[in-house]
């Protein structure tokens, strides 16, 4: 499933097509030319920035058995609160990316994200961690 635009027809496909399986925060936007296969459940926390063509996926198959098209595996991605995954960014099934984190453009997340990292490249690795993950809470709450 392809989600279009930033706040318009991701909304009215996502009510259209009732997606049982992606369940959105609130201030969460998604990016144009948005990838989520969502076979497998797509969670997505409280002001969370999906960048354009982002792919989140969330079903492989299991390359032992055959043939291929009846050994589907679905897996529940997770993306946190206060996550800005990057234009291009590659999310693999199965993947927790946990509250502050910030994923590269472009990148391939193979494993989970720890909570207040900075990931990039191909596969994802960490390159710093955030100095205080709490930081965009105490923000947002201040008058």
């Amino acid at each position: 499933m392809v989600l279009d635009n930033m706040f318009g027809s991701w909304r009215r496909w996502r009510k259209r097509r009732k997606w049982k399986n992606l369940k959105t925060g609130t201030n969460t936007t998604i990016g144009n030319e948005v990838y989520i296969h969502s076979s497998g459940k797509v969670i997505v926390g409280h002001d969370t920035c999906i960048s354009d063509r982002v792919i989140i996926h969330t079903a492989t198959h299991d390359y032992n058995r055959l043939p291929l098209r009846e050994s589907a595996i679905h897996k529940t991605t997770i993306i946190g609160n206060h996550v800005w995954i990057g234009t291009g960014a590659i999310i693999l099934p199965g993947i927790r990316v946990n509250d502050y984190a910030v994923v590269g453009a472009g990148s391939v997340v193979t494993k989970d994200v720890e909570q207040g990292s900075i990931v990039a490249g191909n596969p994802a690795r960490v390159l710093k961690r955030r100095p205080n993950p709490n930081f965009p809470e105490r923000a947002r709450n201040k008058p």
